[in-house]
């Protein structure tokens, strides 16, 4: 349901590490019984564990596919803490909520003396937007507002939403399919539009990001926002997306991420540390894996030199189908940053599917590219340490989310960090 890469997870990884374990779908499946089913609702029947972050000592989430004997299927998110968190649910009070007037399923429930928490999409605490934007009446008040389409009226009954894609307490993004018409009737016209809902920090900043940049023909268009509760509005593209591990465009994307770095911007010195301190309670949780960390810090301080997508992977740069052209999708982390680190973001995914290339092998192809595009290389130290650093990260990654053989997995990756930070040659 969740639109997310799936991933083979390991939920018992917490408990061996000494932290609260992912609840089993047996488990999930008496939760939703003594919580959160309504009376007289089809009973609950399968749960497919389908999403997970961890955050060592502190919280695990995990997200549920779960199949209900009248064939229905629904996201059931489970919040587990510890420490001082769980604690304070203690003092709540457990009062089941609804939302949308779901017969089914409570919308959030706390769960005290267990020190959780149990909802069901959309009633997500940290995205007001998710039921906001699932009232289309509410939706077509939004968008004649913008005036994304001029002066067509959006008809909310004949207007649909799908959702593309959700992470819990994150993001998610939906397809919005309009039945608009001339405010004094005539001819009804159909449109589509992406509609993103963050929180409402991050959709504050995403927002001002956007304006910022104003108009790139390399990326959606921004069509406006709703930012109290974090929902912005972008052109709708009909594209062919490769998957996560096809290289095969790196010249192509090279290009077009040059195109983005080049757009103009307002200096500013805020300067971005590629610090991994934030990492370190992922990467601390065997004193293997700590001592690799150990070995890697500090990296170097950096100054913003222009936009960076800050999320480039083969999956984020898109075919349009009707033109051919090429487009940057998923701006959620657009920002004043480090040309390099987009780059060293492709490169490290390479170097992921390929542990033995070095760097020249995993980037000749996206540099050639970025360079015909017109962006200025970062020196051969600079594009070291952040790919170095951008290895780190995925090893993090994938304890974060619970992924099969992630501490295998992470010891491969921060070899493979401070082979190239040593110098980018070939592993033995």
């Amino acid at each position: 349901m969740i639109g997310l890469q799936t991933y083979r997870r390991d939920p018992h990884l917490p408990t061996r590490l000494g932290d609260r374990s992912v609840p089993s779908e047996e488990q999930l499946l008496d939760l939703i019984l003594e919580h959160l089913l309504c009376d007289g609702a089809p009973l609950p029947v399968h749960a497919a564990l389908t999403y997970a972050r961890w955050k060592p000592g502190t919280s695990t989430t995990a997200g549920f596919d779960v199949d209900f004997a009248d064939g229905t299927q629904r996201f059931v998110g489970v919040k587990l803490y510890r420490g001082a968190k769980a604690r304070s649910l203690c003092g709540r009070r457990v009062e089941p909520s609804r939302a949308g007037g779901d017969e089914v399923l409570a919308a959030r429930v706390a769960v005290p003396d267990e020190g959780l928490q149990v909802w069901t999409f959309p009633a997500d605490r940290a995205l007001p937007g998710l039921t906001r934007v699932y009232d289309l009446r509410r939706t077509a008040r939004m968008m004649g507002n913008l005036k994304a389409f001029g002066e067509l009226v959006m008809r909310p009954g004949p207007s649909s939403l799908e959702v593309l894609r959700y992470k819990p307490e994150r993001r998610a993004v939906f397809r919005l399919d309009l039945r608009l018409r001339p405010p004094g009737g005539g001819t009804r016209v159909k449109e589509r539009a992406l509609v993103r809902c963050l929180t409402p920090s991050d959709a504050a900043a995403l927002v001002l990001c956007r304006r910022a940049l104003g108009h790139a023909t390399c990326v959606p268009a921004f069509l406006g926002s709703e930012v109290r509760t974090g929902i912005l509005v972008e052109e709708w593209l009909d594209v062919e997306v490769p998957a996560p591990d096809d290289f095969s465009g790196a010249e192509e994307a090279g290009g077009v991420l040059a195109g983005l770095h080049r757009a103009p911007h307002t200096p500013q010195r805020l300067d971005s540390r590629t610090g991994l301190a934030d990492l370190e309670g992922l990467l601390g949780v065997t004193p293997e894996l700590q001592a690799h960390l150990a070995q890697l810090e500090p990296f170097p301080s950096t100054t913003p030199d222009g936009w960076v997508h800050g999320d480039f992977h083969p999956d984020q740069v898109a075919r349009e189908r009707e033109t051919g052209g090429v487009r940057l999708l998923d701006l959620d982390r657009l920002a004043l940053g480090c040309a390099a680190d987009d780059l060293a973001t492709w490169i490290a995914d390479h170097i992921e599917a390929h542990p033995d290339a070095d760097l020249d092998e995993a980037s000749v192809e996206l540099l050639g590219g970025y360079r015909s595009g017109g962006g200025v290389l970062p020196s051969r130290s600079h594009l070291e340490a952040s790919t170095s650093a951008a290895l780190v990260r995925l090893a993090a990654g994938g304890l974060r989310r619970l992924q099969e053989g992630a501490i295998d997995r992470a010891h491969v990756l921060l070899e493979c960090a401070h082979r190239i930070k040593s110098g980018g040659g070939r592993s033995s």
